[in-house]
């Protein structure tokens, strides 16, 4: 299991801490849903990162990829279940910055 696998898998599968996952040295976080191909994944990240053969999100209905990107690279990545991954647009949080953030967080 990848760290971030292992963390999301020890908080009972409930949440990812993103400051306590991936790699250090993370720049951004993409979320791809179920059914992403290669194509779609070069198109959202900007660069190729061959997700069908490296994930089973191609074929799985039931998760979201949550992935940790460094330049062209992705250092990390996340399964995520899909039922879990329901996350809102605020622009103008309390604190920090405007972003997605998970339901639980409303």
């Amino acid at each position: 299991l990848s760290p971030g696998n292992k963390h999301f898998l020890s908080t009972g599968r409930r949440s990812v801490d993103l400051a306590k996952v991936g790699s250090t040295s993370w720049e951004k976080v993409c979320i791809l849903g179920p059914y992403v191909d290669n194509q779609a994944a070069k198109e959202t990240l900007g660069f190729e990162w061959h997700v069908e053969s490296t994930t089973s999100i191609a074929s799985n209905e039931g998760i979201s990829l949550l992935l940790f990107v460094q330049g062209d690279q992705v250092m990390e990545y996340v399964d995520y279940p899909r039922e879990q991954a329901n996350f809102y647009q605020n622009p103008a949080p309390r604190k920090g910055w405007p972003g997605l953030f998970h339901q639980n967080d409303a």
